[in-house]
């Protein structure tokens, strides 16, 4: 799994893949926007975002979000 994890961290680095979606239970929903989750209202979903030019948010801590919730 951690070769996976790997693998997709490497796509949203070097590809333009602007949100990578979170597995967040209800009850972790507080932590996920406190480490900078977005919601997305039309999937009912949370993700971590990155910006159109590539470049990853300040405000946003990816390696905690990663770490706490699985991803795809």
């Amino acid at each position: 799994m951690e070769e996976d994890k790997k693998k997709i961290l490497y796509k949203v680095r070097e590809q333009q893949i602007d949100r990578i979606y979170l597995d967040v239970p209800y009850n972790k929903k507080d932590l996920a926007k406190e480490y900078g989750a977005w919601w997305d209202s039309k999937l009912k979903r949370w993700y971590a975002p990155k910006k159109s030019n590539g470049k990853f948010f300040r405000s946003v801590n990816y390696d905690k979000l990663y770490s706490l919730f699985s991803f795809e």
